[in-house]
C-alpha cells in the first residue's frame, strides 16, 4: 500500500547519488548505465533507487534493483518497500523480469512475506564461481543475501 503522506517517484540524474551514497550499507559505487529514480516528498528528494541491466546468457530481459537508500529521517515507515514495489511494477509492465538482491534483514523479511515477490535464493554469498574483484568478494563474504523476483499483483 502507498504511504499515507504524499510521496512521488521521478527519474533523476545519477549525480543525485552523491546525497545518498554515504547511507548505503555496502559501498558507494553506482553501476555505469544505471537508470536512477528519486523518491520525493514535495521538492525534497528523500530516497534513491537505481536499476541496472543484468547480463544473462538465456534471458536478455532482466533488470536488477541497485542501491536502495532512504534518508535516515524517513526510514522505518515502509518507503523502501513501496519504492521497490513501484519500480518492480514499472519494469514488469515493460516486459522485463525485475529482480533484487539484498542482505538487509528488514527488507529480506518484508519481501519474503509479500505475495508480489517470489524468493529465488537465500544463502550465504561467497562470491560464487563468477570472476569478481577481490573487494567485491571480500565485502560479500559470509553475508546472507536473498534474491527476489517481482511477480506483481
Amino acid at each position: 500500500p502507498r504511504p499515507a503522506r504524499h510521496f512521488e517517484i521521478y527519474r533523476c540524474d545519477r549525480e543525485a547519488w552523491a546525497k545518498f551514497r554515504q547511507y548505503h550499507y555496502m559501498n558507494s559505487e553506482l553501476m555505469a548505465g544505471a537508470e536512477c529514480y528519486g523518491l520525493f516528498e514535495g521538492n525534497e528528494q528523500i530516497g534513491f533507487f537505481a536499476v541496472r541491466h543484468m547480463p544473462h546468457p538465456r534471458n536478455p530481459r532482466i533488470k536488477m534493483g541497485h542501491r536502495l537508500v532512504i534518508l535516515p529521517d524517513y526510514q522505518g515507515i515502509g518507503l523502501g518497500g513501496w519504492l521497490i514495489d513501484s519500480i518492480g511494477k514499472l519494469y514488469t509492465d515493460k516486459g522485463y523480469d525485475f529482480r533484487i538482491v539484498c542482505s538487509a534483514r528488514n527488507m529480506v523479511h518484508r519481501l519474503a512475506k509479500d505475495s508480489k515477490w517470489r524468493t529465488c535464493r537465500y544463502n550465504i554469498d561467497t562470491g560464487g564461481t563468477r570472476k569478481a574483484s577481490k573487494s567485491i568478494v571480500a565485502s560479500h563474504r559470509k553475508v546472507k543475501t536473498a534474491s527476489f523476483l517481482y511477480k506483481g499483483e
